[in-house]
């Protein structure tokens, strides 16, 4: 389940901040990515639902995750036949699952900071100009050159590899700050829906060791979405 937390955190990566350091070269790289997934289609995504499957330690978990700038969003999941809504938020309201309590309302604060922030589909890079960002060379991975960017959020810093020739994100690598270790997410098999560019299956890795494989089963580009999965179970 960790594990499982630690690709959502990086899948959203996306937070409010205060803008900043430019580079043109890491720009450049950035805007290209864009253009390369949608580019104006990308204007008229409101909302991306994305039905998963995750395999990590022989167990298997599907997870349905909606990103949207309407201020709102959710999180639900199904392990052994059992399906709960992990977190969901709407508004003026939101709640989350305590594994020792059940389920409880998100504090006022922190749902007011989960409005503020934009819901990305896409790293965060539909903002790039709110982050300290920089171009820091190409790098070597099995044998194919990559160009990095550093994208750094509230002192955490990410570095993007994007492949020079079809300007496709291909991984971000983050470091561990309590243990060091630097985690990865890789992206593979990107498909086309209506339009819009998404990866269909990404590889969570810990050093060289993959920890969990991810397939996309499913994208639905501003879906219809059940109003009742917002209200708080009983």
């Amino acid at each position: 389940m960790k594990k499982i937390f630690l690709f959502l955190l990086t899948l959203g990566f996306a937070a409010s901040v205060t803008a900043q350091k430019a580079d043109k070269k890491a720009d450049k790289i950035i805007e290209k990515y864009l253009e390369a997934i949608g580019g104006k289609k990308l204007d008229k995504v409101d909302e991306v639902l994305q039905k998963m499957t995750f395999k990590a330690n022989g167990q298997e978990m599907q997870a349905e995750i909606l990103t949207s700038k309407k201020g709102r969003g959710y999180m639900k999941m199904n392990m052994g036949g059992m399906e709960f809504v992990v977190t969901a938020f709407n508004g003026d309201k939101g709640f989350r699952m305590n594994q020792q309590m059940g389920y409880e309302e998100i504090p006022a604060e922190e749902l007011k900071k989960m409005k503020e922030e934009k819901q990305s589909f896409v790293h965060g890079l539909d903002m790039y100009k709110k982050y300290d960002r920089k171009y820091v060379g190409t790098e070597e991975v099995n044998g194919k050159k990559y160009e990095v960017v550093e994208i750094t959020e509230d002192g955490k810093t990410s570095k993007m590899y994007f492949d020079p020739e079809t300007h496709l994100l291909t991984m971000i690598k983050t470091k561990d700050p309590v243990t060091g270790m630097e985690n990865a997410t890789v992206f593979l098999d990107y498909k086309d829906f209506d339009g819009v560019k998404f990866p269909t299956r990404m590889q969570v890795m810990q050093g060289d060791t993959v920890v969990q494989e991810i397939t996309v089963d499913e994208v639905k580009i501003n879906p219809e979405v059940d109003e009742s999965i917002f209200e708080m179970p009983e």
